[in-house]
């Protein structure tokens, strides 16, 4: 529930979409972003690691993230091809402005 909420407080400020995978009887507990140029650069982007970064991370706990970034043709299909299979289980989260956090969660997130 807290990814949603700032998930979709986030993505309404960006170009970009937000999708929520759900298979029945999967679990799935990860959290990807796939990026592409928009400005004819060729450029595409990805992070693998643990993409938690939160308070709690940044003082605590472990955390490792890394940023692939790259030109390459065969590498951006590659992405592209890894979003549209994820697609097919997914459903687009609708931005949000302004939601109607309870006050306890507004103290939780900031």
């Amino acid at each position: 529930e807290a990814y949603d909420v700032l998930g979709r407080e986030s993505v309404a400020s960006l170009d970009a979409r937000l999708l929520h995978y759900n298979r029945p009887g999967w679990i799935f507990h990860g959290k990807g972003m796939w990026a592409h140029a928009s400005d004819g650069s060729g450029l595409s982007l990805t992070s693998a690691g643990s993409s938690n970064w939160n308070q709690r991370s940044l003082s605590r706990d472990l955390e490792m993230q890394m940023l692939m970034v790259s030109s390459s043709s065969t590498f951006a299909a590659s992405l592209h091809a890894e979003v549209a299979h994820l697609a097919k289980h997914a459903a687009v989260v609708e931005p949000t402005r302004g939601l109607n956090v309870p006050y306890v969660r507004r103290m939780a997130y900031g």
